[in-house]
């Protein structure tokens, strides 16, 4: 192994009473920076073992994980009374609108917030300004609701199993052990049973009248719950350096703080309908959209604190938003994001999330909400483009492409299809184009202005690991997650396919594209769908972006089934040939 040696121990550890072998190799495995720091001592007692077992000490730094976190509500939180306190602040405190500047009252604003979670939560007793450590401070457990499968039965195991442990804990000797052993394992025969049996019960309750959303939920379950863990797809790559190398991308080093983007205000579309002041049902609306689960950014404020506002308080926030669309400034705290990696499935590359200002993020969904229907009613996305559209979904590109690929099998001809990955499409979205395009297309002024505000000189928290993070400024690409992403990344992208030949079909879904094209001359299919993707490729070039060749799939259909192995086409000289399969969306 790579940075690896071992150590042959050396010791006879066979015991010799029960078994007539003499001895046996040992080895230990260690890194090359802690061997030195190793040591081991044979004990004598073989706890009923036909081993002695081996003592291993090393002097190490302990790190105990932590996980990363920036939600400060727990299953202890009582919302009502969350939602009593802050309606009392409210009225009590007299927050007013014209107090202060708006970054001075949203800041009062979101600090009551806080503060009433960390109140109900039990955390902080007000009155006497101190943690709530004493029991009478403590608030009573809620009765969650439990598993179908969890009964008495299993609570009554699981407590003795808790009883056998400190048990063992406080004696520490081979009866308790074995005691405690024992009692695991009845725990976990019973527990699944219960699940076997509650399963049963899942299964003979589906019927014709099911729901078919409660089955996908259902069966999504079952499908995560089944995900292996690649633990060693990290043993011959450095994580953490592919973590900074993505960085790197993302938001170079390079790039200076002063350096200054032509966000001038240009008046377009005024006085349109569309700029007018956001109502109480609008943002009733958004709040009713929004994940309650979703992770909050680095302000501490979640979803669940801000569905739960009294109406003054609401009426309060809408005000606040209100300003911000007929003003000039946002709150810092929305320019503030945190960017945590996680693996790309068995792939020895990562993928950045993107954690910003929930009550930032619903103020993205009034103004989206306006931009969607902007965009649809005056028919500015493209005809091909099918994500995240109101009525649309993947499958209609699925239907469309099944449907035409059968109707050429059935009269004889063939089919072929070239699917198209973009190279980090939402990472490389250039500012001052999207600009010009918004501008080109008659956006109306305040969406328009938002936007460029929203966009400006985003501060980026990157987590590489518990102890390091690197702050950088971003000033190219869409937040990951944001909910105006991919509605600006649709019109963004609204002209890629402009000059291809009528004969192609192309299906767009995001950053998703396929390219096919049915006929019965099989060079003619290929030669229109290369000229075609290169045609595209030409057009994402223009706007910053860049096709990934060697992502890219090609795969002919055919009733005999045949692949010509040798049919390919050219995409900026990069050999693209024909596949047996291929992953589209």
């Amino acid at each position: 192994m790579r940075g690896m040696e071992y150590e042959d121990i050396g010791q006879d550890r066979w015991d010799q009473r029960n078994m007539k072998v003499a001895s046996n190799i040992d080895l230990i495995f260690a890194e090359v920076n802690i061997v030195d720091n190793i040591s081991y001592d044979q004990i004598k007692d073989t706890w009923g073992s036909d081993h002695f077992p081996l003592d291993i000490n090393t002097d190490a730094m302990i790190i105990r994980y932590k996980k990363i976190t920036n939600r400060i509500s727990n299953k202890n939180t009582n919302w009502t009374d969350y939602m009593e306190y802050v309606q009392k602040e409210v009225e009590t405190l007299g927050i007013k609108v014209n107090q202060g500047s708006l970054q001075e009252r949203y800041t009062r604003f979101t600090e009551l917030l806080k503060e009433a979670v960390y109140v109900v939560s039990g955390r902080i007793n007000k009155r006497k300004g101190k943690d709530s450590t004493g029991s009478q401070w403590k608030q009573d457990r809620r009765n969650h609701q439990q598993v179908k499968w969890w009964d008495a039965e299993c609570e009554k195991t699981v407590k003795e199993r808790k009883e056998k442990l400190k048990i063992y804990k406080r004696i520490q000797d081979l009866h308790s052990f074995i005691e405690y052993k024992r009692q695991v394992a009845i725990v976990k025969k019973i527990i699944k049973r219960k699940k076997r049996d509650c399963f049963t019960d899942f299964c003979n309750s589906i019927s014709r009248t099911t729901s078919w959303k409660y089955l996908w939920n259902v069966m999504r379950t079952f499908k995560k719950s089944w995900n292996k863990v690649q633990w060693n797809k990290w043993q011959e790559v450095d994580r953490e350096q592919v973590i900074r190398e993505e960085i790197d991308k993302l938001s170079p080093p390079g790039v200076s703080e002063t350096d200054e983007h032509e966000w001038d205000d240009v008046i377009i579309n005024e006085n349109h309908s569309l700029d007018s002041l956001f109502t109480q049902e609008e943002l009733n609306r958004a709040l009713n959209l929004v994940k309650k689960d979703s992770a909050p950014g680095r302000d501490n404020i979640d979803y669940k604190m801000l569905k739960n506002l009294p109406q003054n308080a609401k009426t309060l926030l809408l005000e606040i938003y209100n300003e911000i669309w007929c003003g000039d400034s946002i709150p810092q705290e929305w320019y503030q994001y945190q960017v945590l990696f996680i693996d790309k499935g068995n792939k020895r590359k990562v993928r950045p999330i993107s954690l910003s200002s929930c009550v930032g993020k619903v103020m993205e969904r009034l103004v989206n909400q306006r931009l969607v229907w902007w965009a649809e009613s005056h028919d500015k996305c493209h005809p091909w483009q099918n994500g995240f559209r109101r009525g649309r979904s993947c499958a209609e590109n699925l239907v469309s492409l099944t449907a035409d690929i059968r109707t050429a099998l059935y009269g004889d001809e063939y089919g072929m299809a070239a699917f198209l990955d973009v190279s980090s499409a939402y990472d490389n979205v250039q500012f001052n184009i999207l600009k010009g395009k918004l501008r080109f297309m008659q956006c109306p002024r305040r969406i328009h202005y938002f936007i460029s505000r929203w966009l400006r000189d985003r501060e980026i928290e990157y987590i590489i690991n518990q102890q390091e993070k690197i702050i950088r400024v971003a000033r190219k690409g869409l937040p990951q997650g944001a909910v105006l992403s991919p509605g600006l990344y649709a019109l963004y992208t609204n002209d890629i396919t402009i000059d291809t030949n009528d004969q192609v079909r192309i299906l767009q879904f995001a950053d998703d594209i396929g390219v096919y094209k049915c006929g019965i001359n099989r060079r003619c299919n290929r030669d229109s769908i290369e000229e075609a993707v290169n045609i595209i490729a030409m057009n994402l070039q223009e706007i910053g972006l860049a096709l990934e060749p060697k992502k890219t799939t090609m795969v002919e259909f055919s009733r005999s089934g045949y692949i010509d192995n040798n049919l390919y086409i050219s995409i900026g000289g990069t050999q693209v040939y024909c596949e047996k399969e291929a992953k589209f969306l």
